[in-house]
């Protein structure tokens, strides 16, 4: 086998001798200088389609050694992978794409992650093993489409999961594709598709079931949760929550039990349950925070706004408005930032501060029709109406009626 360091070293003293790149140092580490971007460009397609992957084995392979302690960087992950990637050794190439979207996705920089994710997956479709592997990358990609305000892509890539599973008779893979269409169907945006959404998570359900993949029928009947509270069926909703809830909980699913909790809040409320909306919201909370899930804190701190509003405790509300908008603000989630805005309109019109009361109203569906915000575009949308059509009727300061109170709006 070749010495990959060696030939490097012959190629690069034949650089140099004929005065194409110079030594620009030797510690830390050992630099070379091409004398133009042109002459770099042309040296390397000289090299033989063969010389080429040697040389990028060798520079992946000296980068790795050299940085062993710092392989957690989107940067210098995405660089091996390029490297490993462009020398053939696909396995290496697959698992620093993957490291480079992590990073990446930790950092909410998601459309590196989505980039990251999509050239691991690439590659790993190509090799014979590793099913679940590819069931991963398909299903990262996806969150990280999902976080970018990309519904509509995140639903192509997860159809396009479930063709690779059933071409393959993976039946946890078509499970997962199924639940996480199932997800996107029931959100409140603009791809939302309820009767969709329940077919999918009433299918998954049943194979869940069927296999007995109790994380898998926890995360289906939480669609179903999602699905009754959009139709409004409060009663349906809680039974659906609380059954994934107790699943959630006896298999250890954090993140899932605090998404479980996240919603079982507003069911609580509607319900006229209010001691345990407060629990589970908190609860919620404190996972979101121990996790460091900070798309998930937001929404958590915009929903307990939406319930603090609810209750007339306006300054509590603006309160939470407020650290939701800067935790959203934080790792670019629009989303996030529009929701953390939802019905604060409505306390600034109440107030008798019409002019804020738009501003709000109108930056809260700016963010919503750039996030696919179904919610906050049509709530928005009747909350300036109302607005506009009090206005209308404004006559002078001393016959100015009072703004009707904000229950009369729900």
């Amino acid at each position: 086998m070749p010495n990959h360091h060696v030939i490097l070293s012959a190629q690069l003293s034949t650089l140099e001798a004929s005065g194409l790149i110079r030594l620009a140092q030797l510690e830390p580490e050992v630099e070379y200088l091409f004398r133009h971007a042109l002459i770099q460009e042309a040296a390397y397609h000289s090299l033989v389609k063969g010389n080429r992957r040697l040389l990028h084995q060798a520079v992946g392979e000296s980068l790795e050694n050299l940085n062993r302690a710092q392989l957690d960087t989107p940067e210098l992950d995405s660089v091996l992978a390029r490297h490993f990637a462009e020398a053939g050794d696909q396995a290496r190439a697959v698992r620093y794409y993957t490291l480079a979207g992590q990073a990446a996705a930790k950092m909410y920089a998601t459309a590196e992650a989505i980039h990251n994710f999509s050239r691991a997956l690439e590659i790993a479709q190509g090799l014979t093993a590793g099913h679940e592997a590819v069931v991963d990358l398909f299903l990262r990609g996806g969150h990280a489409l999902e976080l970018n305000a990309q519904d509509a892509e995140a639903l192509t890539n997860y159809e396009a999961m479930q063709t690779w599973s059933e071409s393959r008779g993976e039946r946890r893979g078509q499970l997962a594709a199924m639940i996480a269409r199932g997800t996107v169907y029931v959100k409140p945006t603009v791809v939302q598709n309820l009767a969709r959404g329940y077919d999918l998570s009433q299918q998954a359900l049943a194979l869940a079931r069927d296999i007995g993949d109790r994380p898998a029928e926890a995360k289906a009947l939480w669609n179903l949760l999602q699905y009754y509270v959009a139709e409004s069926k409060v009663a349906k909703a809680l039974e659906y929550g609380e059954l994934a809830l107790d699943i959630a909980r006896a298999e250890g699913m954090r993140e899932l039990t605090a998404y479980v909790l996240t919603d079982l809040n507003k069911v609580y409320f509607m319900t006229e349950q209010p001691e345990k909306a407060k629990a589970a919201g908190e609860e919620a909370q404190a996972i979101w925070r121990e996790q460091g899930v900070l798309n998930m804190l937001a929404d958590n701190l915009a929903s307990t706004m939406f319930s603090e509003i609810m209750l007339g405790r306006y300054q509590q509300a603006l309160a939470l408005s407020e650290e939701a908008q800067g935790v959203s603000r934080a790792i670019g989630n629009l989303w996030n930032q529009s929701y953390s805005l939802y019905t604060v309109d409505l306390v600034h019109f109440e107030h008798g501060d019409i002019g804020r009361a738009i501003a709000v109203a109108e930056e809260c569906r700016r963010l919503a029709e750039q996030a696919g915000f179904a919610e906050g575009i049509n709530q928005t949308g009747f909350d300036l109406t109302f607005i506009y059509g009090y206005m209308a009727t404004w006559r002078a300061p001393s016959k100015q009626p009072a703004p009707p109170r904000r229950t009369a709006l729900f």
